[in-house]
């Protein structure tokens, strides 16, 4: 093993770890752990969604925003020129003046690991009657949880060991900052009861069947995952503010988080699936620019997984410029 990919796996592990540490304390968290305007924290998130299946006028929206809107659209017509990305969904909400947009919002993209934080939220609602289940061990044999595994591009970087009891709360740090399917698969198998698909309903997010018979959704009902956990209307304070630390320490940063500067935090989750000939690579999350937290949500389908990946980088960064471009000071300065 060379040193660089010794120094890597070493990162990996500890970024599991730590997102294990919030799983298992954060009953005892106390300030708020990210940099946001506690102010805002106030209106619940199923109000704010009533209020936004008005009309998308333009009152909704400053005009840096209706900007915003225009700018990607008229670079998402580059992408489809060059065949390699065939749809791309964008949900853009500013959560200082709530104001928002998006542009193929409410087409169909496969949810893949993205269901992975509902089932998270829906796990931490359960510890909070049930504290000892984030603690408690789970056997991992290969035998039995690896001949369904599927295969991931965005791979974990390591593998659990056979015949190892691993804690809750370690598997759910690798579930969220690795993304991985093993560690997700043993903690649905330990507890059958705890419902992903409860909790989507009780976000009110859509689920229908797509091709192969897989769960879709939209970008826009995505986001009320990251509205519920940024208004802790689902969740309480610190389960929601454990949750989003969590996913600030995801290991997979060539989406969302190449497109903001290395000290903004992300609170991210990607998603990714094969489907044939076509690739589908998501990315949803909050950039915690201090003057401006937004949440932005890009859900991208077509034939490599490059060109995806470029796509969500290249509108992460022109979203984060025209924030920036508008707020370019710390309201704190």
């Amino acid at each position: 093993m060379t040193l660089k990919s010794a120094l890597l796996s070493f990162v990996v592990v500890v970024s599991a770890f730590l997102a294990g540490l919030w799983a298992e304390h954060y009953y005892d968290l106390g300030e708020a752990l990210l940099h946001w305007d506690k102010n805002l924290i106030k209106s619940r998130s199923d109000f704010l969604f009533m209020a936004m299946q008005k009309s998308q006028g333009l009152d909704h929206h400053d005009l840096w925003v209706s900007q915003m809107d225009i700018q990607l659209r008229n670079e998402l017509s580059t992408y489809r020129d060059k065949q390699t990305v065939q749809q791309v969904g964008i949900y853009f909400h500013d959560l200082k003046s709530e104001k928002y947009f998006g542009i193929n919002s409410e087409i169909g993209f496969s949810a893949a690991s993205l269901l992975k934080i509902p089932f998270l939220m829906a796990y931490f609602k359960a510890a909070k009657q049930r504290p000892e289940i984030i603690r408690e061990k789970v056997l991992y044999t290969k035998k039995i949880f690896d001949s369904a595994r599927l295969k991931q591009n965005i791979a974990p970087p390591d593998e659990l060991i056979d015949g190892k009891e691993y804690p809750a709360n370690e598997l759910l740090g690798r579930m969220v900052t690795m993304s991985d399917n093993v560690a997700t698969d043993m903690l649905i198998a330990k507890h059958p009861e705890i419902s992903v698909y409860d909790a989507m309903k009780d976000l009110k997010i859509r689920l229908f069947s797509g091709p192969g018979g897989l769960d879709y959704l939209t970008v826009k009902d995505y986001s009320k995952v990251f509205l519920s956990l940024y208004y802790q209307d689902y969740i309480d304070a610190k389960a929601s503010e454990a949750a989003l630390k969590m996913m600030t320490l995801s290991i997979y940063k060539r989406g969302l988080v190449a497109g903001v500067p290395s000290h903004i935090e992300v609170a991210h989750k990607f998603g990714e699936r094969t489907l044939g000939n076509t690739k589908q690579l998501h990315d949803c999350g909050i950039v915690f620019y201090p003057p401006r937290p937004y949440l932005l949500c890009i859900m991208t389908r077509g034939r490599e997984y490059a060109a995806l990946e470029k796509t969500i980088q290249k509108t992460s960064k022109i979203v984060f410029e025209q924030v920036q471009r508008q707020f370019p000071k710390s309201e704190e300065e």
